[in-house]
């Protein structure tokens, strides 16, 4: 699996002049206003998984992948490097939105308290986690153009159920808004539930993954 990690990292430098331009609109962002720390760290949480998945796409290309399963290298072990991969370089990049987003704040004296920046940095791991525990079932099941599309309609999908539940839970069970008032004002128990709902979702996509890619054919 050390192999197919180095692979993946080799692409990812293949991107670099992609890398590069994006580091230094954080960077501008991050001098620019207030507010620049909110969003490189937002921005950091959608564009991160997309850069780092779209290895995948690579390995697709040119039946790369039938090559890559003529080596020594199991379906299986496949799937784990692509989720060690995303969650470690996933990781790192946070980390760099989050110390960038930081010293936005310190130039730009921001008015944001400490507690309310750390659940912000909480909640962007939280999406990025969540996104590459969609993006990458999705790219293995249907490849790098039909995943587009899957994507969009997945998103929508969880955006349109995502309001549907919060409105007729507010109708049916008009009890339910203490557990939202207690939320708001218990931040960081919220951040961890949905840190906790993050990591069981990357879970269960580790698993459909495998099963998607071990009935694979090309």
């Amino acid at each position: 699996m050390k192999g197919l990690l180095k692979k993946d990292l080799a692409i990812l430098f293949c991107n670099r002049a992609m890398l590069v331009a994006a580091i230094i609109v954080f960077a501008a962002v991050a001098f620019m206003g207030s507010g620049g720390g909110q969003f490189i760290v937002a921005y950091m949480a959608i564009f991160v998984p997309m850069v780092i998945n779209s290895t995948i796409s690579y390995d697709d290309t040119d039946h790369g992948m039938a090559y890559l399963m003529t080596l020594p290298v199991t379906r299986r072990q496949y799937v784990y490097s692509k989720y060690v991969f995303s969650a470690g370089a996933g990781f790192l990049c946070w980390i760099f939105s989050c110390v960038m987003g930081t010293l936005s704040n310190l130039m730009h004296g921001s008015k944001e308290e400490p507690g309310e920046w750390l659940f912000l940095c909480l909640m962007s791991l939280g999406i990025l986690i969540f996104v590459s525990s969609l993006m990458i079932p999705v790219q293995l099941k249907f490849g790098a153009e039909k995943a587009k599309i899957a994507m969009l309609l997945i998103m929508v999908g969880v955006t349109a159920v995502t309001w549907l539940c919060i409105n007729i839970k507010k109708a049916v069970f008009p009890g339910s808004m203490n557990l939202l008032s207690f939320l708001n004002d218990n931040p960081f128990v919220f951040a961890g539930i949905v840190l906790l709902f993050v990591l069981t979702a990357f879970l269960i996509s580790l698993f459909v993954s495998i099963r998607i890619f071990e009935k694979k054919e090309w």
